[in-house]
């Protein structure tokens, strides 16, 4: 359609030229037209180059159109609050774009032979965003309002716009190397935004401090997914207002219904609030109300059934399927409460998360009921001392628990994620959470040593961020001497991996060809790369990434694994292959058979070795099929015969 109305306009220039402004403006303004279509349109007749050159609306409209989800972000636009040269940040965005896609197509083949990218990976985004704001030969031509910020931005933008290119299942290595760097890059934004969070935190609560924090964990857990914070914002808003509806009904007489005009807090007054706003009769049946309406209407339930899903732990997910644990809950309703007037506080209670909400001031007479204790899990219950919960603690132990910071709140999320992440290890799922909480946690909880042996752990584990590794190692020992054991072993593991990558490095093309496989120097395998199998046994399904025409395992794991059970034992064929449940095995050729369920495999690292899903098979990329140049024949025959 573009490209007939551009040759229509071109053909007809001279009539069209006798338009009035306002339909020539109607025409260049329609979102059929890209900014690429602008700039030659402009190129055909004068009047239309006077038209959109440095027209600031016009090209504000088609970054708009063009970039939607970059405009919506409520970061974007406030940066973008001062642009005067929208033409040039249209160019700049363009550039971006381009860049972006060419380092990322560079990454495939750099990277194919290591297990996971280091952060010096991906230098050459972040060295992107410093040349164009502080190199003058880069700052020509440019718009002069471009930040290292925006740039960030801009390449997030374009890297999500590379993960919704197309279908799901093509172009799968560029998507894989694509979401590497956007976990990149979001942490390091993510990072600049949790210390500026962190270095306003005065130890008092707020709803805003808590909610926000909670969506930041979000964002740091999801990295495809694109969290609208005014969305949340908005859902909040109508729990709350259905609160109120609910009030009208039932307590007519409310504060908030007859003195509020039965209306929320605005988030100014909800974010300021250090006590409740009304009285304590008001306030329980505004918590009454907020019950029935969360739990009675709106449904939200205990997740008991998969209590340790990690979705529980991130609030946009909670609002949306109305699932969650203890401390996700108690934030949204500490939430809701503040725009309600009602001011509660966490509790970080061992193995319960709950809320408390002061009933009478510390100059009224009720000392043993001034505090009223909130299971938000359990229905918003309302504790009292011989409730299950409580009656194993006395009245001063409970008051010692006291009220927790938001540091405290989000380092106890942290530390469920990393329970997670550790029992579902197996898993490329969970690998990934136990690293991006245990991160997490380091930013939160710089000093904590445990979590960054941990972490030490993992990226030895990975064989990345070494250099880090050594930095955080040389801490840890300051901090406490009495670690020096393990600092010195781990240390041994970081210098010994280190040599070994830069052997690699130096060797790197000869490793490559070595890696090549051929089938006709190995006559017993059976199935080819690609091939979707199902493992006889424990009946998984999973999709052949490599072979090897002997078992290349250790003899421990031979041992371990019961290889020498099998009637053909460790003298076959084995095959790697990526499972469904998000594990990498090792499965004997005699274990496995073709699949007769051709749907795709989920997995976190398919992208990585192929290109595409092609409804029956996995269509190797361009490195993997260099590794086995045969498989493509002997799959393509298996796919007949079977058909």
């Amino acid at each position: 359609m573009t490209s007939s109305l551009i040759s229509t306009v071109t053909m007809s220039a001279a009539g069209i030229e006798s338009l009035p402004n306002e339909i020539l403006e109607a025409i260049v303004t329609n979102k059929c037209l890209t900014a690429v279509d602008l700039c030659r349109l402009s190129c055909t007749a004068k009047r239309f180059q006077l038209l959109i050159a440095g027209n600031g609306e016009l090209w504000r409209r088609k970054f708009v159109h063009q970039w939607p989800l970059l405009w919506r972000n409520g970061l974007t636009r406030r940066l973008l609050s001062q642009v005067t040269d929208w033409q040039g940040l249209v160019a700049d965005r363009y550039a971006c774009g381009r860049h972006v896609q060419q380092e990322v197509a560079k990454l495939a083949d750099s990277h194919y032979f290591d297990e996971e990218l280091s952060n010096e990976s991906f230098k050459a985004f972040v060295d992107y965003q410093y040349e164009l704001t502080t190199d003058d030969n880069h700052r020509q031509n440019r718009c002069p309002e471009l930040t290292t910020d925006l740039i960030h931005l801009f390449q997030m933008d374009e890297l999500e716009c590379l993960l919704r290119n197309g279908s799901e299942r093509k172009n799968l290595t560029i998507k894989y190397y694509a979401l590497k760097v956007l976990r990149f890059l979001r942490h390091e934004l993510l990072r600049r935004q949790w210390l500026d969070y962190l270095a306003n935190d005065s130890g008092h609560q707020s709803v805003d401090d808590f909610f926000n924090g909670a969506l930041m964990i979000s964002s740091w857990f999801q990295m495809n997914r694109s969290i609208d914070e005014e969305h949340y914002r908005r859902q909040v808003e109508l729990i709350a207002q259905l609160t109120i509806d609910e009030l009208a009904v039932n307590y007519p007489s409310n504060a908030i219904v007859h003195q509020n005009a039965a209306k929320c807090l605005p988030d100014s007054e909800a974010q300021q609030l250090t006590e409740s706003k009304w009285s304590a009769k008001d306030c329980r049946q505004i918590m009454q109300s907020l019950n029935e309406v969360m739990f009675n209407q709106l449904h939200f339930m205990t997740n008991d059934d998969d209590y340790y899903e990690m979705n529980n732990s991130f609030m946009d997910q909670v609002i949306d399927r109305r699932l969650g644990i203890p401390i996700t809950y108690c934030i949204l309703y500490h939430t809701i409460c503040a725009k309600l007037g009602v001011k509660t506080f966490g509790v970080n209670f061992p193995h319960h998360f709950i809320l408390k909400w002061k009933q009478y001031n510390d100059d009224e007479s009720h000392d043993s009921y001034r505090w009223i204790y909130i299971d938000v899990y359990n229905g918003g219950q309302q504790l009292t001392s011989r409730s299950p919960l409580l009656a194993n603690h006395s009245d001063e132990d409970i008051d010692r628990v006291g009220v927790c910071s938001l540091r405290d709140v989000f380092c106890r999320m942290c530390r469920n994620l990393v329970e997670i992440g550790r029992q579902q290890e197996i898993s490329s799922d969970g690998l990934i959470c136990l690293r991006n909480a245990l991160e997490l946690l380091c930013i939160l909880s710089p000093e904590e040593n445990e979590s960054q042996l941990l972490l030490s752990r993992v990226y030895l584990h990975l064989n990345i961020n070494l250099e880090l590794v050594n930095d955080m190692l040389a801490k840890i020992s300051e901090r406490d001497p009495n670690s020096i054991g393990v600092v010195m072993f781990l240390r041994q593991s970081v210098t010994s991996q280190l040599s070994a990558k830069r052997n690699t490095s130096a060797n790197n093309n000869n490793n490559r060809k070595s890696a090549v496989k051929h089938r006709n120097v190995n006559n017993d395998i059976k199935y080819a790369i690609g091939m979707i199998m199902l493992h006889k046994k424990y009946n998984y399904r999973c999709v052949i990434y490599g072979w090897d025409s002997k078992c290349a395992a250790s003899r421990d794991w031979i041992y371990q694994m019961g290889v020498y059970r099998l009637p053909n034992k460790d003298k076959q064929p084995f095959y790697n292959v990526l499972v469904d449940d998000g594990s990498t095995r090792y499965a004997a050729q005699e274990n496995l058979e073709p699949c007769g369920q051709s749907d795709e495999i989920k997995h976190l690292e398919i992208g990585k070795y192929f290109q595409e899903f092609a409804e029956t098979h996995y269509i190797p990329n361009e490195q993997k099929a260099g590794e086995y140049p045969d498989d493509d024949e002997t799959l393509i025959l298996m796919l007949r015969e079977s058909l």
